[in-house]
């Protein structure tokens, strides 16, 4: 079979950007669950607001192509602006079941 290049149409999106500030990955043996979220802090309540706003599921085997893809961009990202610096308290963040 002749291998053939496939061009990819991209249709944009209509939607606007969305920011977000926190995370919460889950998985089990068919999928992971990704759940990014704009979280805010009252100081005055002691509280801190999650307004979920997507939840993107995929294969296990995306996931961890998107990972690769992820890491070779922070290594652009280090090459051309210089290392990042992960303050310790979100070192390790993790709500995984143990």
């Amino acid at each position: 079979m002749e291998d053939k290049t496939l061009e990819m149409k991209v249709q944009k999106s209509e939607d606007k950007p969305i920011y977000i500030n926190g995370i919460n990955i889950t998985s089990s043996y068919f999928d992971f669950q990704f759940i990014f979220s704009n979280n805010s802090v009252d100081l005055n309540l002691g509280t801190i607001d999650c307004q979920e706003l997507v939840k993107i599921i995929m294969s296990p085997q995306h996931a961890k192509a998107t990972l690769n893809l992820l890491l070779a961009q922070i290594t652009i990202y280090e090459e051309k602006f210089g290392a990042l610096v992960v303050p310790q308290v979100l070192e390790g963040t993790s709500n995984a079941a143990e």
